[in-house]
C-alpha cells in the first residue's frame, strides 16, 4: 500500500513539474514575465561580475594598444610623446580593469596615494562609490565633499522606500508561503511579483552607496579637530534652521510625513481638478 501511495505521489509530482514548465514558457513569452526574467538574469550577472567580464571580453582593446605601445617603444626615432599617451591610455584601462574606476592618469595618481595613505577600512570598493565627490587638486592633494541637503533628503527617501518594499516582500512571502492556493499559476505569479521586489530593493539600495561610501571616506580623512558627520547629523545640521526639534531629530519620521503629505495633496489636486 505504501509502495502503491509513493507511485501515485510521484506520478503527481512529475505532473505538476510539468505544468510547471509550460507555465514558465508561457509566462517568459508574455512581455512582463520577460522583463521580469531578464532583470533577475542581469542583476545575477552583474552581482557575479560575469556582465563585466563579457563586456570586457567584447569591447576592451587593452591587448591589442600594448602590442601596439611594444612596436612603438622599438622604434628608435618614435615621438616620447606619443609613447607616454600610449602608455598612460593602457594604465587607465588597466586601473578600470582592477578598480572599476574610469578616469585620467593624474587623477590615478591622486587615487592610488589616498588609497595607501587610509585605513584598511577604506577599500577600493569604497573609493569607486565616493569617486563623484573626490575633490583632486593635485597628485598628493585631495578633498571629500561633504554631502548636501539634497543627498541627505535621497538618502532617507531610498530609506523610507526600501522599509516600504520590505515589509511588501515579506508579506508576499508569508502569502504564498502560508494563505496563498496550492496552485501553479498562483506560485508563477507570486514568484514574478517576490522576484520583481527582490530586484527592485537592490536597485533602490545601490543608489545609497554613494551617500554612506563618502561619509566614511569624509571621516578617515578629515582633520582630528573636526567632529565626524553621519547621515543623521547632516540632517540635523541642514534642517535646523526650519524644522521643528521633534522632527529635526526623526529623520525618517520626517521623510514619512514629507512623503504623505505630498502624495495627500496631489490626490487632493487630482480630485478638484
Amino acid at each position: 500500500m505504501a509502495e502503491e501511495l509513493t507511485s501515485a505521489q510521484l506520478s503527481k509530482n512529475i505532473v505538476e513539474t510539468k505544468e510547471l514548465i509550460n507555465t514558465l514558457f508561457e509566462l517568459i513569452q508574455t512581455p512582463i514575465g520577460f522583463f521580469v526574467l531578464l532583470v533577475v538574469v542581469l542583476i545575477y550577472l552583474a552581482n557575479k561580475g560575469l556582465l563585466a567580464s563579457m563586456f570586457n571580453a567584447f569591447f576592451d582593446k587593452t591587448n591589442e594598444q600594448f602590442k601596439f605601445v611594444e612596436k612603438l617603444l622599438g622604434i628608435k626615432d618614435v615621438d616620447e610623446q606619443v609613447v607616454k599617451i600610449g602608455l598612460n591610455s593602457i594604465a587607465e584601462k588597466a586601473f578600470k580593469r582592477f578598480t572599476k574606476i574610469t578616469t585620467n592618469k593624474p587623477r590615478i595618481d591622486a587615487l592610488i596615494h589616498l588609497e595607501k595613505n587610509t585605513s584598511p577600512e577604506i577599500s577600493w570598493t569604497i573609493i569607486k562609490r565616493a569617486f563623484s565627490n573626490i575633490s583632486i587638486q593635485s597628485p598628493t592633494e585631495y578633498t571629500i565633499n561633504k554631502p548636501r541637503l539634497n543627498d541627505v533628503l535621497s538618502y532617507y527617501y531610498n530609506e523610507f522606500v526600501i522599509k516600504l518594499l520590505a515589509a511588501v516582500l515579506l508579506g508576499s512571502v508569508f502569502y504564498l508561503l502560508l494563505i496563498a492556493p496550492k496552485e501553479v499559476n498562483t506560485f508563477i505569479a507570486m514568484f514574478v511579483v517576490i522576484a520583481f521586489l527582490v530586484s527592485l530593493l537592490i536597485l533602490i539600495a545601490s543608489t545609497n552607496f554613494n551617500f554612506t561610501a563618502t561619509i566614511k571616506l569624509y571621516n578617515e580623512l578629515k582633520d582630528p579637530e573636526v567632529t565626524e558627520i553621519s547621515s543623521e547629523s547632516l540632517f540635523k545640521e541642514y534642517t535646523l534652521n526650519f524644522l521643528p526639534n521633534i522632527l529635526n531629530k526623526r529623520p525618517t519620521t520626517t521623510v514619512f510625513i514629507g512623503f504623505t503629505i505630498i502624495v495627500v495633496a496631489v490626490y487632493i489636486w487630482r480630485w478638484l481638478a
